[in-house]
């Protein structure tokens, strides 16, 4: 018999496999398999308790933060690519990316969305999120570490 404890978002549950010993009978027809058991716990807290300690809570971030934090500065990212984004205080924007190369473009805010725009890329808007530890994610599964 094996168990298999499985957490997911907000329940954990647990799966019973018996598996039959395998040995050859000739002539004999096999024997099917038994089919998984699985059983709710009765309460989801531990599950959650365990998300909550494990991964930080994220919320967007709003547009004075976003002047506050990225005006003016260049940051590493991570993602698909890896690479440099530069926001100059003037509006100007540029990035320097191992897969795609270099562009010079510009940057700007619409609302709480931080907005891109390279030549052949056309305008780009993104709602930035943080885990409020100086780390930032954009809906494209790119990431950059900002010091305060």
């Amino acid at each position: 018999m094996i168990t298999l404890h499985i957490k997911t978002g907000f329940a954990a549950s647990t799966v019973v496999l018996m598996l039959s010993g395998c040995m050859s009978t000739e002539g004999a027809a096999p024997e099917p398999a038994p089919e998984p058991v699985v059983t709710e716990t009765a309460s989801a807290a531990p599950a959650a308790a365990d998300t909550a300690a494990s991964e930080p809570a994220m919320r967007v971030v709003t547009a004075d933060e976003l002047l506050a934090t990225h005006n003016g500065i260049c940051a590493s990212y991570s993602g698909p690519s890896r690479g440099t984004e530069c926001f100059n205080s003037d509006g100007t924007a540029s990035y320097d990316d191992r897969t795609y190369g270099k562009a010079s473009g510009s940057w700007r805010l619409n609302g709480n969305e931080l907005c891109t725009n390279y030549p052949g890329d056309g305008e780009s808007c993104d709602t930035i999120m943080t885990d409020g530890a100086g780390r930032y994610f954009d809906e494209d599964g790119y990431s950059w570490t900002i010091a305060g």
